[in-house]
């Protein structure tokens, strides 16, 4: 299957603007895409009026409805019909709610996507959520491969990606001027933690910005897909403005269940300079870390509480393949059991007992960085081969700490899980109440997989 993400520019004028975007429509078609995809808050000629569509049902004050859904999916149909296949783009409606829609020529309406956080107007917000979460996670077919949706910060959180359950292709569309580091290890996480292949596309749309936008993708064994820039043979990069990158993708969900090194490639930021942390809460050698996880300290299977000082230190233990499965991890960090728990600080410990080195350089060492940025917590793998400690920084991105004397200087401010998440921050673009449907999220996701499980 062929797609094409365009790594678009809106610093341009209209006229340039417009002719960029119908170029690209037009290499589409010449080069018989399966699926043209454009980035969050994208540019297109009717960008004025769709600015003024609704695209959910808004109630309005004299009891009245305005919603525009069908007129937003026949502008995206004209835009499919030029591009000669479907066409998946993103961007806010006139209220605000930031959407993803697929739309085809043939058959209108493929699929949508509502943004969850990092918005003003949430998904979560939308009607009944528990009702409306298989409308939003429900994986769409286009010539064979099942394919899932999420926008820009929702692949940040792993839960939305891995609430499609088995997919072949995962598709990002973000806004752009990311860091380069952060970013695609996310990417790639969500590549090798779903076991499928993972597309993300952006924009240029700050002349002033420091960071680059990039297009990424990469297959279920985290190694980097090939492509070919459609509109520039000369340029190498991902990170070409107007560039139309076009991925094949033939492999599918069920290749790349079994981990095969000779086909996956090592963390792109392996062996990172460790440091000493700046403030350090407590310090904590192998030793201390297996008595914690004693009968005594247990909450539940898997799950550990003990006190420093006056704050709590919950511990989620990830035994070796555990670490990867998001919902596992989810179900841990939201227990009912930790409602009780006050001045909570986070902890996942990762044990093996036979760590393969390839296999903690080409995966696991990327699923560790990420583990301790989407959750805001600290990270500790134990075993034969390596020990490591990774914590989040203030920015998301993560430190390596230094053992000293045998002991981790661990930084409890950086490990305040979702409690520093899930808070009212118009600046971010959370809001404290969307936990209660997050949880609903892990709820659903945790039960399909226990069901699952249960019938195998």
């Amino acid at each position: 299957m062929k797609i094409g993400m365009v790594l678009q520019d809106t610093r341009l004028t209209i006229e340039k603007m417009d002719a960029a975007f119908d170029e690209v429509l037009k290499s589409a078609r010449e080069n018989k895409l399966d699926l043209l995809v454009f980035p969050e808050h994208f540019y297109c000629p009717d960008e004025a009026r769709l600015a003024q569509l609704a695209f959910l049902n808004y109630p309005q004050e004299d009891g009245g409805i305005e919603g525009d859904f069908d007129e937003i999916g026949d502008i995206f149909k004209e835009y499919a019909k030029a591009a000669g296949c479907p066409v998946l783009a993103s961007r806010a409606d006139k209220y605000g709610f930031i959407y993803a829609l697929c739309v085809s020529a043939e058959e209108g309406i493929i699929k949508w996507y509502g943004k969850h956080i990092a918005t003003n107007i949430s998904a979560f917000q939308t009607g009944d959520y528990d009702t409306a979460i298989d409308k939003y996670f429900n994986a769409f077919e286009l010539n064979g491969f099942k394919i899932g949706i999420t926008i820009c910060y929702d692949s940040n959180k792993s839960l939305f990606s891995a609430a499609y359950g088995e997919v072949d292709l995962l598709i990002n569309l973000t806004g752009g001027h990311v860091d380069y580091k952060k970013w695609s290890i996310y990417q790639k996480a969500r590549a090798l933690e779903n076991r499928c292949n993972n597309l993300c596309t952006m924009a240029y749309f700050d002349s002033n910005a420091r960071n680059k936008s990039y297009v990424f993708g990469f297959d279920g064994y985290g190694k980097k897909l090939p492509y070919q820039l459609a509109n520039d043979n000369r340029y190498l990069n991902n990170d070409r403005a107007d560039g139309l990158y076009i991925y094949e993708i033939d492999l599918k969900h069920e290749t790349f269940k079994d981990f095969d090194k000779e086909k996956s490639e090592p963390d792109e930021f392996l062996n990172a300079a460790a440091t000493v942390s700046k403030n350090i809460s407590v310090n904590l050698g192998k030793e201390d870390l297996v008595k914690i996880l004693s009968s005594e300290n247990r909450i539940v299977e898997g799950l550990y509480a003990i006190r420093f000082g006056d704050e709590t230190l919950v511990i989620i233990d990830a035994p070796e393949q555990k670490i990867e499965d998001p919902i596992f991890i989810e179900h841990l960090f939201y227990h009912q059991k930790l409602i009780n728990y006050s001045k909570k600080k986070y902890l996942i410990i990762n044990r093996w007992e036979h760590l393969d080195r390839d296999y903690y350089e080409r995966r696991l060492s990327t699923i560790l960085k990420v583990r301790a940025a989407e959750n805001y917590c600290i990270v500790i793998l134990l075993s034969d081969q390596i020990d490591e400690c990774i914590q989040v920084g203030m920015t998301k991105n993560v430190q390596i700490v230094k053992r000293v004397d045998g002991k981790y200087g661990l930084d409890l401010k950086r490990a305040t899980g979702p409690e520093s998440f899930w808070k009212n921050n118009q600046t971010i673009g959370v809001r404290k109440e969307w936990r209660n449907n997050y949880e609903l999220l892990i709820n659903r996701s945790y039960k399909e997989r226990f069901n699952n499980e249960q019938n195998v």
